[in-house]
């Protein structure tokens, strides 16, 4: 993959897949030397792509792709919670 284009060619079977990579799905075509044709779709495991990209988030994930709103941030008022509870 370049950048969010893909190209895969199987040396096997003489087949070329060609394709963009957006929100986590590769489509695009395949192409075989014996002259067949068709469409592909791979999804991504999500799991793998998503996370926190903020890195100043507590929970920052370096190898996430796409930030999934899951970034949790220290500020004082949750500290003065936590310790509100605490002391239940």
């Amino acid at each position: 993959m370049c950048g969010d284009n893909y190209s895969h060619v199987y040396d096997d079977y003489p087949t070329t897949y060609s394709g963009v990579f957006s929100n986590g799905v590769i489509s695009g075509n395949i192409v075989s030397d014996n002259g067949g044709s068709g469409c592909f779709t791979l999804f991504i495991d999500s799991l793998s792509l998503y996370g926190c990209t903020d890195p100043s988030a507590t929970n920052y994930d370096s190898l996430a792709i796409f930030n999934n709103g899951s970034c949790c941030y220290v500020s004082s008022t949750n500290l003065q919670k936590q310790k509100e509870k605490e002391k239940l």
